[in-house]
């Protein structure tokens, strides 16, 4: 992953999991702690973190408490007060180590052209795999991808579960989009033979939701995703728009 996406990361996937220290269960009934980390079901994943006791932070709880927390969070749901918690620099470190994980996953799927990808790309995609949703599209983004055809590619670039479908992820779903029309944007402007100074010529910067692109023609013309030497280039952070999607 390119350093300016590896750097934002952690912070970008907070905005859409929370930060937490304990265990909840999360809209499809696992049990679940601080950025999305999986800990369900518990004989794969439950030992993924050390927990301490929350009235004596030193003390670290043995496995049988553990597993009764687990239990009590995923029969109660969010009625139960937790006992434990989680260490922040101990959920830092597992969700760097899952991150790495899954982005070697993408560079199994997609190969070496995952390294040439622009950065929001490489953060869709890790985001796909993180949450589980890539494995089940990889083969219908694998020739997009290879075409660098962004735009096309985003019709498979989302998230969705068995209760509610693609409108329980309407926020990650969004986000996707518009990343993957940054990712056609900074690109295309970087193939421009004389670009505005100004353009995003730099595939390796990561824009993300806080600096989203876009062409201001776009506003009053009819969409034509062709990027023209002439085109003024600008970037907003969509997050407020983003957080109004239910």
């Amino acid at each position: 992953m390119h350093p300016s996406a590896k750097n934002q990361i952690v912070d970008y996937l907070t905005e859409f999991e929370g930060f937490k220290t304990w265990m909840y269960v999360d809209s499809t009934n696992l049990v679940t702690t601080g950025i999305g980390i999986l800990l369900d079901p518990f004989e794969r994943y439950g030992r993924v973190l050390a927990w301490y006791d929350k009235t004596n932070p030193q003390r670290l709880a043995g496995g049988d408490e553990v597993k009764a927390e687990f239990d009590a969070v995923k029969s109660k749901s969010n009625d139960y007060i937790t006992k434990l918690r989680a260490r922040p620099a101990d959920v830092m470190g597992a969700v760097l180590s899952i991150l790495a994980q899954k982005e070697a996953a993408c560079r199994s799927y997609f190969g070496s052209d995952y390294d040439s990808f622009p950065a929001d790309v490489q953060v869709v995609l890790t985001q796909m795999s993180y949450a589980g949703g890539l494995l089940t599209r990889k083969n219908d983004l694998a020739p997009l991808l290879a075409a660098r055809n962004w735009l096309g590619a985003r019709d498979y670039t989302y998230l969705t579960n068995p209760k509610q479908g693609k409108e329980g992820y309407k926020k990650y779903n969004e986000c996707f989009r518009r990343l993957m029309l940054n990712a056609h944007i900074v690109e295309s402007c970087s193939k421009l033979a004389h670009p505005i100074f100004s353009m995003p010529q730099d595939i390796t910067i990561f824009f993300g939701f806080k600096n989203a692109l876009w062409v201001s023609r776009w506003s009053t013309d009819v969409f034509d995703p062709t990027i023209r030497e002439d085109d003024i280039i600008t970037g907003d952070n969509i997050l407020p728009y983003l957080n109004r999607i239910r």
